[in-house]
């Protein structure tokens, strides 16, 4: 690919966000409307500010992720087989205090393991990580009321065409990963990009397509390329207006809502149940 449809820039810079204005992501986005806006909130770098505790499978998809589209990621390889001695845990405190991912020698290989299977895989399916590597989104929507809503993105590849972006996941059987792409949002993630490639590159218009894919981490590391229909796509694409609407009504107003006080009703599972007289007393 000779032309860069994407800008460069640094990770650190990105996160904390560099738009003028708080900048609305998918991820953001979906805790918008999954959760609410209080933890959208409270996520966002600008705003409240509370970074995620990174977990042993967030460091492991970091480092796998690095690894597979060949970018830079700073990682420590400790030569112990567990943390259980002091020299093992202040290799991984030292580690962490200076900006790195601890991951012993053991883990290393296995995640190697699985680079070398799903890269084998996407080449039996034809698809190569050849292209723009984590390039940079910037953009402005604008709400019901017309008002300017900054956005941002940031893409594992692009080719010039094709988008795609790198899954790893414990089951990547096409029934578990249809409830994932609505649990994540992943559907408004695809629609969003193309959307907001496609209006910064007019020329691309029609061109554009995307794949997510998913990739087991444990052996024999099967892979499963996704490619949203129409549907998903264009469920994806309300939810992404949805968010708009709701993230630049609470920026305006400075209110950040909870979950707040609520009337339930009954499931109907729930009346089924008690009218079979499956409930035990």
């Amino acid at each position: 690919m000779s032309k860069n449809y994407l800008l460069e820039m640094d990770e650190d810079k990105y996160f904390a966000d560099p738009c003028d204005k708080p900048s609305l992501s998918q991820s953001v986005a979906h805790t918008l409307l999954s959760r609410s806006p209080y933890h959208a909130w409270l996520e966002h770098p600008k705003l409240g500010g509370q970074q995620r505790t990174a977990t042993k499978a967030m460091d492991e998809g970091t480092i796998l992720h690095s690894m597979l589209l060949g970018t830079d990621c700073k990682i420590e390889i400790i030569e112990h087989d567990d943390y259980r001695t002091d020299a093992a845990k202040l290799a991984r405190d030292t580690a962490i205090l200076n900006g790195y991912i601890p991951v012993k020698e053991k883990d290393h290989e296995r995640l190697q393991s699985c680079v070398t299977a799903v890269k084998k895989q996407l080449l039996d399916y034809d698809i190569s990580l050849i292209g723009q590597k984590e390039g940079v989104l910037l953009w402005i929507e604008r709400d019901y009321k017309d008002r300017a809503v900054y956005c941002k993105a940031r893409v594992d590849c692009f080719d010039g065409q094709m988008i795609i972006d790198l899954k790893s996941t414990g089951d990547a059987h096409p029934d578990a990963i249809k409830r994932r792409i609505v649990d994540g949002g992943y559907h408004t993630q695809a629609a969003t990009y193309i959307d907001a490639i496609a209006r910064q590159h007019p020329d691309l218009a029609g061109k554009l397509s995307s794949r997510d894919i998913f990739f087991e981490t444990e052996p024999p590391y099967l892979v499963t390329v996704v490619e949203l229909a129409d549907s998903f796509l264009t469920l994806g694409r309300q939810k992404w207006t949805a968010a708009i609407n709701l993230w630049s009504q609470c920026l305006h107003e400075n209110h950040w809502p909870a979950y707040g006080q609520v009337c339930l009703e009954a499931p109907a599972w729930a009346i089924a149940r008690e009218m079979d007289g499956d409930i035990i007393v």
